[in-house]
């Protein structure tokens, strides 16, 4: 089955994985936000990668906005993030992002880096805020995703962190070989 892989990337950890799947699986790839209905037309699995941001994954309008015009086509996708990956907070990802509507679809989790001096002036201000409103807290209160912000700022903040792998490729991997 010829098989393309779809991503949006915003710090280039998204992008990474599309890459790695994209030679693991002799695909093609292309950025999400320039895809065609005519690029597509050929393909019978279509994986599709993005960011998590504010407990969503960014790329699901894409998806929601061309659902309809892709009947017929085995459909994953895969979410980044820089949380250590569990089923509590993947449950929460797919209800928050994918809805009825694509519930059914199946999801992979995989963690990316944090480089805090790499991202936007908007987003080290909301992580900022965010490292305020978790240190009111105590250890137990914390979600995975708060014990991941504290865990960058413990070292330093500006230290760049990667927990990107290909191992982490490897559920997505049996899901394409199917």
């Amino acid at each position: 089955m010829k098989t393309m892989i779809l991503y949006k990337s915003k710090y280039g950890s998204t992008k990474q994985y599309a890459e790695w799947l994209a030679e693991a699986l002799n695909a093609d790839m292309v950025e999400l936000d320039s895809a065609t209905y005519k690029q597509l037309r050929g393909y019978e699995k279509l994986i599709i990668g993005s960011h998590v941001m504010a407990s969503g994954v960014k790329g699901i309008k894409w998806l929601k906005k061309n659902y309809d015009h892709l009947g017929g086509k085995r459909i994953a996708l895969f979410a980044v993030g820089a949380s250590p990956a569990n089923e509590k907070d993947i449950q929460i990802l797919r209800e928050r992002s994918l809805g009825k509507e694509l519930e059914a679809l199946p999801l992979f989790y995989l963690r990316g880096r944090w480089n805090e001096p790499s991202m936007t002036w908007p987003d080290r201000k909301l992580c900022g805020f965010l490292k305020k409103e978790i240190q009111k807290k105590s250890v137990e209160e914390l979600e995975s995703w708060e014990r991941a912000l504290l865990e960058a700022y413990q070292q330093g903040g500006e230290v760049a962190l990667d927990w990107m792998s290909r191992e982490q490729l490897d559920p997505l991997l049996r899901w394409a070989s199917k």
